[in-house]
């Protein structure tokens, strides 16, 4: 049985904005609404993310550090699981493993040239998962 996060932790206590390793990080069965930017930025080797659900941040989930000049040379992300998410209302493609999927150039939400398919490796990603997510509209329901 997971225990309730402490009072003590404040909303921001869980990001970690000035180093890179969060080894084995796990989000699983949560709930997530409303984004203004992006779904996030996943770069915890060893981790996953699990059984979540995600709508209306109209962007994607990143699994990739940002490029160098944003937080220098960091290794690559690797050994990570995204399985069992729904992703409502966020197109057929909310997921990226690579520091450029988030550009515009392409329609929204479609694959873009430079993207790295996460199934493959990556100058940025090695060994990424990503299985049994449900991608719907804006307008279904999760169940």
């Amino acid at each position: 049985m997971a225990a309730a996060v402490p009072n003590s932790v404040g909303r921001a206590a869980l990001v970690n904005l000035d180093a890179f390793s969060t080894p084995g990080t796990v989000i699983r069965g949560n709930r997530f609404n409303g984004s203004k930017y992006n779904l996030g930025r996943f770069k915890s080797n060893g981790g996953s993310i699990t059984n979540n659900t995600f709508t209306r941040a109209g962007a994607n989930l990143e699994i990739t550090p940002l490029p160098w000049l944003f937080e220098g040379n960091l290794p690559v992300v690797r050994d990570v699981v995204v399985a069992g998410n729904t992703f409502l209302g966020e197109g057929p493609h909310p997921i990226h493993c690579g520091p450029y999927c988030g550009q515009t150039r392409p329609p929204k939400n479609s694959p873009c040239a430079v993207c790295a398919v996460c199934a493959k490796d990556s100058p940025w990603t090695h060994n990424i998962s990503v299985a049994g997510n449900r991608y719907l509209n804006a307008t279904a329901t999760p169940v």
